[in-house]
């Protein structure tokens, strides 16, 4: 059995935690590469000189430009591409999304491509463990007509169509790229 601890030793927020006591010094610029609601992109906040979020999702990012003015959000393109010069960042976070986008091969080497040399990467992904087939994110997948009436029992129908339906104009599914087939692990 695992004890509370061992549970936190391999969460997201135990990764953010490595990132933050890790953090570089001297970073000029960072970026949060799939920041979601931007709560992690927040605590980098004077860890560089620019603090940079991107994210597929186009409506998470317009909430994250409101609420933070001193920090850049971006809306990226559903594969992975951004607009960044070559080079451009000392730092990338990549916390909890690698297994959530159609191409990784191809997510990675835009990242290579945005990181300037001797530049850190920093990934955090789930580990699949013993019990990986037993990832509840691949529901929608497996089972799609249980993901959706589930869905609807817990959070009703007009939230599975923003979530699943009308996300789908942006190029997502949920939390994943449009086209990724299941969760992934490493």
């Amino acid at each position: 059995m695992l004890r509370r601890n061992n549970l936190i030793k391999y969460s997201p927020i135990y990764a953010e935690v490595i990132v933050l006591r890790n953090f570089p010094k001297g970073c000029r610029r960072v970026l949060d590469f799939g920041c979601g609601d931007g709560h992690f992109t927040r605590k980098l906040f004077g860890k560089a000189e620019k603090i940079f979020g991107c994210d597929i999702d186009s409506k998470k990012i317009s909430i994250n430009k409101k609420a933070s003015k001193n920090i850049i959000y971006r809306a990226i393109k559903p594969d992975g591409k951004t607009h960044f010069p070559n080079e451009f960042f000392d730092c990338i976070t990549l916390i909890g999304v690698l297994e959530h986008v159609k191409s990784e091969k191809s997510t990675i080497k835009e990242l290579n491509r945005i990181l300037s040399p001797g530049g850190v990467l920093f990934i955090y992904v789930h580990n699949k463990g013993l019990l990986g087939f037993l990832d509840t994110a691949n529901i929608k997948f497996l089972f799609p007509s249980i993901h959706r009436l589930l869905w609807f029992i817990f959070f009703g129908g007009g939230s599975y169509k923003k979530e699943f339906v009308e996300k789908g104009n942006f190029g997502m599914f949920g939390d994943f790229t449009k086209g990724k087939k299941r969760h992934t692990h490493n």
